[in-house]
């Protein structure tokens, strides 16, 4: 996995610092303790630990902005997204689950 902000990563089985790495399996994988957002985890520490995933494709030319809203459980919030050329666009919503809260 890789984190896109290049720091912070896994701790558990198989991050980097993990005993479970041989040098054979390392450079076989071209992986090394290094701080730059990559690491490896079980599938199953995975489903433990991370509530959703994104797979993301990115291009350079691409143009990113967020808004984050934040609101009262019993109100809605409505986006209205005005668009003055024809263009592709991917959006991305989530919604929190309040049992993890």
């Amino acid at each position: 996995m890789r984190n896109p902000w290049g720091h912070t990563e896994w701790d558990g089985d198989w991050s980097d610092k993990s005993s479970k790495w041989t040098p054979k399996l390392r450079k076989r994988l071209d992986h090394y303790d290094k701080d730059d957002g990559e690491f490896f985890i079980k599938y199953e520490d995975y489903l433990e630990y991370y509530g959703n995933t994104t797979i993301t494709h990115y291009e350079p030319h691409y143009e990113y902005q967020c808004l984050q809203v934040k609101q009262a459980r019993s109100s809605y919030t409505f986006a209205e997204i005005d668009v003055d050329m024809e263009s592709h666009f991917y959006f991305y919503v989530q919604q929190n689950n309040p049992r993890l809260m």
